[in-house]
């Protein structure tokens, strides 16, 4: 719903950063298929990060990232902290939104919380159409690229991204996913080795894998 309530008026500004296809997709839904995941990782190399088969040695790569989960390659840093003036008073507005959802009935910015708090109300000015357009990419790097503990909420570290992204600021969003990728990679690979029977919970969409599988 906030995919299509967006679109019209943001498609172009999505398109240019290079994320328009990353967020059609991140609406369809994806079944994950967890015995494939768990046995292709038994064939992970810590020391190389690449999949070492019976007939060579093959891994995710940049331009696996870009073309199967539609993310730029190119653009600033998402560590960049030369913020500019606007992007820090966004910043602000989407910590405010955070702090009203934290003494709401939510207790904390639920994904669903978060999404039915800028649904329900009609922006008034560009200053809070901006910012709302701010909020929605928050919560899209929050769940399907940047994703942390804890899961199921809008994580205040991807704001000043969505920010720098909403004024026009192309971030480099493919480097980042891939480095979470082998991260997440190598904490189920030495999970699977320790042979522990606790539930493990991955970080990293692995999404992408599958679809590289």
């Amino acid at each position: 719903m906030w995919v299509a309530k967006l679109r019209p008026k943001h498609e172009a500004v999505w398109r240019e950063l290079g994320i328009l296809d990353g967020l059609v997709a991140s609406t369809c839904r994806f079944i994950r298929h967890e015995t494939l995941l768990v046995e292709i990782t038994k064939f992970l190399s810590l020391e190389t990060n690449t999949f070492v088969f019976p007939w060579g040695e093959a891994t995710v790569t940049l331009q696996d990232i870009a073309v199967l989960r539609r993310l730029p390659l190119l653009g600033c840093s998402v560590r960049d902290k030369a913020l500019l003036p606007e992007v820090q008073q966004d910043v602000k507005e989407l910590k405010v939104c955070r702090s009203i959802l934290n003494d709401s009935k939510y207790k904390k910015p639920t994904f669903s919380g978060w999404a039915k708090h800028f649904l329900d109300r009609v922006p008034v000015d560009s200053t809070g159409e901006r910012v709302e357009h701010a909020a929605f990419l928050a919560m899209w790097l929050s769940m399907f690229v940047l994703r942390t503990t804890p899961f199921d909420i809008v994580n205040t570290d991807v704001f000043k991204i969505s920010a720098m992204m909403v004024h026009g600021q192309g971030v480099a969003l493919a480097p980042t996913a891939l480095a979470s990728l082998y991260k997440g990679l190598s904490a189920l690979k030495h999970h699977i080795s320790s042979r522990s029977e606790d539930t493990f919970v991955v970080r990293t969409p692995l999404n992408v894998l599958q679809l590289w599988v």
